[in-house]
């Protein structure tokens, strides 16, 4: 678990200015969950291929009950971020199908001789 702390400071001739840092931007807004916490969900489902069901499990183990649709929401609005690199990665460039390079028109679908 991850803590931030914020200490709030305040000037001895200035009583009424308490000033304090802002809270760092997450994934979620007003949500617990931190980027690590959130890319560790992805990577578990997409690079390890684990089910969101096998997720809630382990977690549950280490004493955490969260439920699937709160990873499938993570997993949701994660994505919605990483939108714009997944744009780069597939629609800009060619991604290469076994020994052959695959040429993408622009809604992201092969190219196809006409």
């Amino acid at each position: 678990m991850i803590i931030v702390r914020r200490p709030k400071y305040a000037c001895r001739a200035c009583e009424e200015v308490v000033v304090q840092a802002p809270a760092p931007a997450r994934v979620i807004e007003g949500g617990p969950p931190t980027e690590a916490t959130v890319a560790r969900v992805l990577v578990n489902k997409y690079a390890d291929h684990l089910s969101l069901y096998r997720e809630t499990q382990i977690y549950s183990r280490r004493g955490m009950n969260l439920e699937r649709s709160t990873l499938a929401d993570r997993v949701g609005r994660a994505t919605g971020h990483l939108r714009p690199v997944i744009w780069k990665v597939t629609i800009e460039s060619a991604l290469p199908a076994d020994a052959f390079s695959l040429a993408l028109d622009d809604a992201g679908y092969a190219a196809t001789a006409a």
